[in-house]
């Protein structure tokens, strides 16, 4: 879902807990642990908040995607 890699290093590297970073980004403790885990998805808003205060900014971008087997058969 998110890759997380970055996060924790830099959380790692600051020494943040859950609680400091969750409180630096004005979210709930939970939102933080189930970014950080994988485990639910979130808004734009509340993962910008969490990388902004961890230090990080937030990457998203579209990208092409081979077509599917139905779309080459049309």
């Amino acid at each position: 879902m998110y890759e997380t890699e970055s996060l924790n290093a830099a959380m790692g590297a600051r020494r943040m807990t859950n609680r400091q970073l969750a409180a630096a980004a004005g979210v709930s403790i939970r939102s933080v642990s189930d970014v950080r885990n994988g485990k639910r998805n979130v808004t734009l808003r509340t993962l910008t908040a969490i990388a902004g205060a961890a230090g990080l900014d937030v990457e998203l971008r579209f990208t092409q995607r081979p077509p599917s087997e139905a779309e080459e058969a049309i």
